[in-house]
């Protein structure tokens, strides 16, 4: 959020000028997960991703990508997160109309139908769906930084 200030020597100039927030304000549909840590933020409050379980952490892999258990992820976005399973170990997440569908170990994944690939894959670790989080992030419309 910017304000405007005008004014100066030039008369009618005008500047960005920064609006104080609160904290409540800055994490605000914020998701704050830091790698090997079992706790993350959401919307500035402390949440244990697996309360069951402190081994599911989000992860860098090999491929250098942050690895998320997607039901936590899903859960803070309100999204609707179903394993469908069978020959195909499929994940389907639904959120605000979209629906993604990824496999497990395929690199293949669709978005509203729409097939799409990435640079790493799905995997099944501590009893857990992993996904890339920056695929999901983008493909609901969410900034990663």
């Amino acid at each position: 959020m910017t304000a405007t200030a005008s004014g100066g020597a030039a008369g009618g100039v005008t500047s960005p000028v920064p609006v104080p927030m609160t904290a409540e304000e800055r994490l605000g549909n914020v998701i704050l997960l830091q790698a090997d840590n079992y706790a993350a933020l959401i919307d500035g409050t402390l949440k244990y991703i697996d309360p069951s379980n402190k081994a599911v952490v989000p992860y860098v892999n090999a491929d250098q990508r942050t690895m998320v258990p997607i039901r936590f992820i899903a859960e803070a976005l309100n999204a609707k997160v179903e394993w469908v399973g069978g020959t195909g170990r499929q994940v389907r997440i639904t959120y605000g109309g979209k629906v993604i569908l990824m496999s497990i170990g395929s690199s293949v994944y669709t978005v509203s139908g729409v097939t799409y690939t990435m640079d790493t894959q799905p995997v099944l670790q501590d009893g857990r769906t992993r996904v890339p989080l920056r695929v999901i992030a983008e493909s609901f419309g969410a900034d990663v930084k």
